[in-house]
């Protein structure tokens, strides 16, 4: 009990030079969302939220967005076109949500390939029958690689992790669909038919360019 009562107070964990922070203290009154109307009140051009987990911080969120300015945040969704279902059920109104966003960047990290020992292989037909399955049809040929091992990597196969992204750009027909509420399988059916690439898309490019493996990319992205 005693470590935990420590770790309860503890103050910022990094100061940063010209950074303000301030330690939240709910039991004083001091929450977060109360520290981000408090900042609001100073006008701020940019506003970056480390994540929006609560009604309260979500309207907060919403109304600073529609009032002039650029707020940056994330929400623990499972992909970009499900952050807009995840905000209604923190009761953000749908043409509000519509209108304060600009676009989504969903990301997951990879295990990134050892460029020193990395080696070509063959798919296997349970690789090719998973891609199937997620409606990816993989070419015969490839290239594509799999981890080796060497000093560089110790062995490993791998060094380092390397992002996989799928970007949604809110265009104005995805804007009228999320003002509608329709659900999350048509707004990621319409991104991809304004050529959004998804996660799959870019882990698939990343194993041609000899930077991750297949199964690295089922592992991550189909989660």
């Amino acid at each position: 009990q005693g470590i935990a009562d420590h770790f309860d107070h503890l103050a910022i964990e990094f100061d940063f030079a010209a950074f303000s922070q301030t330690q939240i203290a709910p039991d004083k009154g001091l929450t977060f969302a109360n520290g981000l109307r408090s900042l609001l009140r100073q006008d701020p051009d940019v506003i970056l939220v480390g994540e929006i987990r609560d009604d309260e911080t979500a309207d907060i969120c919403m109304r600073a967005a529609t009032t002039g300015h650029l707020l940056l945040t994330t929400v623990h969704a499972d992909c970009s076109a499900s952050v807009f279902a995840r905000m209604a059920q923190m009761g953000a109104n749908p043409m509000q949500l519509a209108s304060a966003t600009a676009g989504v960047l969903s990301q997951r990290l990879c295990k990134k390939l050892c460029p020193h020992c990395q080696r070509e292989h063959e798919v296997t037909g349970a690789q090719t029958r998973q891609f199937q399955l997620l409606g990816f049809e993989l070419p015969p040929d490839g290239p594509f690689y799999t981890a080796a091992g060497c000093n560089e990597c110790l062995d490993t196969g791998y060094n380092g992790r390397l992002s996989v992204y799928e970007l949604l750009v809110v265009s104005a027909s995805l804007r009228d669909l999320i003002a509608a509420g329709e659900p999350t399988h048509l707004l990621r059916q319409h991104a991809q038919e304004q050529s959004m690439k998804t996660l799959l898309d870019d882990g698939l490019a990343k194993c041609r360019a000899g930077l991750i493996t297949l199964d690295e990319v089922l592992r991550v992205c189909t989660a």
